[in-house]
């Protein structure tokens, strides 16, 4: 079994790159229902944490589709 030393380098980019992507999806999520929960108790409004969840969701998706669109453009 013979192994390419050179592509190395660049599979650990994409490795890191992907990885990313998907911890940046998470944070936006948690993100967005701890900020959900915050405006719930401070202004005593219903309903926030799930709205939080899903514009993290949906910012989350968007950040990620954006990145992996223009990685698709570099090559």
């Amino acid at each position: 079994m013979k192994i390419d030393r050179k592509d190395n380098g660049q599979t650990w980019k994409i490795v890191a790159l992907y990885g990313s992507l998907s911890l940046n999806l998470g944070l936006m999520i948690m993100g967005g229902y701890y900020l959900g929960r915050l405006i719930e108790r401070r202004f005593q409004l219903a309903n926030m944490s799930i709205t939080g969840v899903l514009t993290g969701l949906f910012l989350g998706l968007y950040e990620m589709f954006s990145i992996a669109y223009q990685a698709g453009q570099k090559k």
